[in-house]
C-alpha cells in the first residue's frame, strides 16, 4: 500500500497530540514536591519575615551553626544575650520535600542546641531557624551541606 503525503501528515499529527495528551496525563498525576504546603501564608506574611530578618542583621553576635561529620551533629549556639529562646529549627531537603524536619528550640544553660543528623540524607540542606526572646522575634536561613565521615554511606 502506497501512502500520500496527506495520510502521512495525518499520521505526524496524529502521534503528536497523542504524546503531548499523555505528557499532560503524566504530569498532572505526579505529585509536586518541592513546594511548600503553605506558601501562600508566608506570602501572606512576609513583612513579619523581613522584620524578624532585620531584626537578626541587627545582632552584634547571631546564632552561629556548627556541623561535626564525625559526631553527626550540627550544633546552635544562641546569643547569650537572648536567653530561653523559643522558636523552631527546619531542616529543608530542597530536592524532597518528605525529608524536612521540625525541631523545637530547647537549649541548655549555655544557650546551645545540638541536633543529630546521623538519619539525615547526604547532601545539600536548608536550615530555618524562627526563634524569639525577650519579646523580639528573630529568623536566620542558611545552607549547610552534610557530608559524613562514614564512606560507605550513600549520596543522594
Amino acid at each position: 500500500m502506497k501512502l500520500n503525503w496527506g495520510t502521512g501528515i495525518a499520521i505526524v499529527y496524529s502521534t503528536f497530540a497523542i504524546g503531548m495528551l499523555g505528557l499532560a496525563i503524566r504530569s498532572a498525576s505526579s505529585p509536586v514536591l518541592l513546594v511548600k504546603k503553605n506558601y501562600y501564608d508566608d506570602d501572606i506574611n512576609y513583612q513579619s519575615i523581613l522584620d524578624k530578618k532585620q531584626n537578626t542583621l541587627a545582632l552584634v553576635n547571631d546564632v552561629t551553626i556548627t556541623y561535626s561529620s564525625e559526631k553527626s551533629e550540627v550544633e546552635f549556639q544562641f546569643p547569650i544575650k537572648y536567653p530561653h529562646p523559643t522558636g523552631t529549627i527546619t531542616f529543608f531537603r530542597p530536592s524532597a520535600m518528605m525529608l524536612d524536619s521540625v525541631f523545637v528550640i530547647k537549649t541548655d544553660s549555655t544557650n546551645k542546641m545540638t541536633i543529630n543528623v546521623a538519619g539525615f540524607e547526604q547532601g545539600l540542606w536548608r536550615i530555618l531557624i524562627d526563634w524569639k526572646s525577650m519579646n523580639k522575634s528573630f529568623l536566620k536561613e542558611e545552607k549547610i551541606n552534610l557530608v559524613y565521615a562514614d564512606p560507605s554511606r550513600p549520596v543522594h
